[in-house]
């Protein structure tokens, strides 16, 4: 009996992570696949706001327990590189990239989507609600700061 349940998922093993990847599903930060996100990735792309996107364009220092910087593109572009930093020098500890849109949000924000891919992970899509605190600052609705690096 168990060798039959198990044949079962060996054939249908392959399968699974080719669906999700020809269909470009998002999957969440956990790494499950979400629908919900894929739908809202497909209709943020027809409701790109340009004045939005040029708002966030630029290179970020993101405050969290890990040093991050991440770039959006005037093209829709990001990339992003997290370090963990103590009494040694800083150390990579991941890399990654991809694409993010943007549009209005309620009450005049600015609500985008990331959708990137690391040594981990693909098509991890994260959404974002934020709220300018000045043009060089945001804050997500997580408490996540990211304050614009002069180059």
């Amino acid at each position: 009996m168990r060798s039959r349940y198990f044949l079962a998922l060996l054939a249908l093993t392959p399968v699974l992570p080719q669906f999700a990847l020809a269909q470009g599903d998002c999957i969440d930060n956990a790494g499950r696949p979400n629908a919900q996100y894929s739908r809202m990735w497909e209709q943020l792309g027809q409701r790109l706001n340009t004045q939005k996107m040029k708002a966030l364009e630029g290179s970020y220092l993101i405050s969290s327990n890990t040093v991050k910087v991440a770039t959006l593109g005037p093209d829709g572009a990001y990339q992003f590189t997290e370090q963990v930093c103590g009494q040694t020098p800083c150390k990579t500890v991941n890399k990654g990239q991809g694409t993010y849109r943007a549009a209005s949000g309620t009450g005049g924000g600015t609500f985008f989507m990331i959708r990137f891919s690391d040594a981990e992970r693909t098509n991890v899509c994260l959404i974002h609600q934020v709220e300018f605190d000045t043009p060089q600052v945001f804050v997500m609705k997580s408490g996540e700061t990211w304050t614009k690096r002069n180059r």
